[in-house]
């Protein structure tokens, strides 16, 4: 049996592939779950511009007119048939604020200064703590332009069950994967290490054998690279000590007569 605690080369050569293949496949699994949850966000970020546009574009006349009460009874009654949707608030121009929830409304006005620095001149999107809602939401902000004129911003909040789910599920995938490719990578390096050293350790265990005085000794390696062209040259080089040393037995047995 193979013994690696007494094989130094075995250990040194699985070591450096057992950690080279961990390191690559650890970095390429984070790599993965990094653009798989880039993925979930983006999901998240379209379906909240296409809810934003839809809501934009029914409101506008009501933004136009300044009609509060249109405003907040349809974003209410949306609200209520939206099952992710959880706040949604109107930054109007004139720096007036509509909070509206599932079952309430607020108006204010003024803005937390984190949702205010959300508000540029494109979408906007980021999982914050809600300062209207007090959890964790994926918050989507949206400019509100008709004819090139800015009338506000609307700010979307969305609940980050299914986000969650979702990432818990692929950090479980993760540690899966993770788990078998260190397996596979024990095999791997375990199998390409005795490959690799077995014939150098015949090779050293056969060098101690002639040290004392054995040339009876062969290195049985059949291979068809510069190892097994080793092997053989080693054999003759044996093979041609003997030689010489039966010679010079006979010589001196010879000169002994």
């Amino acid at each position: 049996m193979f013994h690696v605690e007494h094989n130094k080369l075995f250990f040194k050569v699985f070591k450096l592939l057992f950690i080279g293949i961990v390191s690559l496949s650890t970095i390429f699994g984070f790599l993965g779950v990094s653009l798989q949850k880039e993925s979930i966000l983006k999901l998240l970020y379209s379906e909240a511009k296409s809810i934003a546009q839809s809501i934009t574009f029914v409101t506008s006349d009501a933004l136009i007119i300044d009609d509060n009460s249109y405003l907040i009874e349809f974003n209410s009654e949306y609200i209520k048939n939206s099952e992710k949707l959880k706040n949604i608030i109107i930054y109007k121009m004139d720096k007036s604020v509509f909070s509206i929830k599932k079952n309430s409304w607020a108006f204010d006005d003024k803005l937390n200064e984190e949702l205010l620095s959300m508000q540029k001149n494109e979408d906007f999107y980021k999982i914050i703590k809600s300062p209207f809602l007090g959890e964790e939401v994926f918050h989507f902000t949206y400019p509100i332009y008709f004819s090139g004129i800015s009338w506000g911003w609307l700010h979307l909040s969305f609940d980050l069950k299914e986000y969650n789910e979702k990432l818990k599920s692929l950090y479980l995938n993760f540690a899966f994967l993770l788990v078998t490719l260190l397996a596979f990578a024990f095999i791997i390096a375990y199998y390409i290490a005795k490959t690799f050293s077995n014939p150098i350790i015949a090779l050293n265990k056969t060098v101690k054998k002639i040290n004392y005085d054995n040339l009876d000794v062969r290195v049985n390696i059949k291979s068809d690279d510069e190892i097994g062209e080793l092997a053989q040259s080693f054999n003759g080089m044996i093979q041609n000590l003997a030689d010489s040393k039966m010679k010079l037995k006979a010589s001196n047995e010879d000169l002994e007569r």
